[in-house]
């Protein structure tokens, strides 16, 4: 399977297994953030669903600012993972990237982008969305934020989505 291969390759490059203390996985996959508060473990397929959102497994994390991420995963893929890393193995979301990036990030992805609103220092927005130009991430921008509010940009393709959107807010990219 390639991806066994590619993780086995990454493997050989650092030296065999290594003395990792843990291995964090962070994951680009369908998610549903929950107010830690009401989230139960129990119901972490229950929150997917609700959403329409199918899985293999539901595979959750706490992301921190008060919110937990639920992930569907792909069985095969994390089956993979567990077998390389076993209990050192620690699955995170991708909006975990996001929530690091300040009042108001953007993190993309191949096809997705992260986004986090906070005022005042509490998180107000928290979604991930479908992207596919920068034309998208002007369009969320607009509807979420006001006028020349400073978005916090990184991931694949920041730099070119940067500049567009430094037309009409404050950006910085990573």
């Amino acid at each position: 399977m390639a991806l066994r291969a590619a993780v086995s390759e990454c493997l050989r490059r650092v030296g065999g297994r290594g003395d990792f203390e843990r291995v964090r996985l962070f994951m680009d996959v369908p998610t549903v953030v929950v107010p830690a508060g009401v989230f139960g473990p129990d119901q972490a397929g229950s929150y997917l669903e609700i959403n329409n959102l199918s899985y293999d497994e539901a595979v959750w994390a706490d992301a921190g600012d008060g919110v937990v991420a639920v992930m569907a995963c792909e069985s095969v893929a994390l089956d993979i993972f567990r077998g390389v890393f076993g209990r050192l193995l620690e699955v995170r979301s991708a909006f975990e990237i996001a929530l690091e990036g300040g009042e108001t990030s953007m993190y993309l992805t191949g096809a997705r982008v992260y986004i986090v609103v906070r005022r005042g220092g509490a998180l107000v927005f928290c979604d991930s969305l479908p992207y596919g130009s920068a034309a998208d991430l002007v369009y969320y921008a607009s509807k979420l934020l006001p006028s020349r509010a400073r978005i916090y940009i990184m991931g694949l393709g920041a730099r070119a989505a940067a500049a567009v959107l430094a037309k009409k807010f404050s950006v910085r990219c990573a």
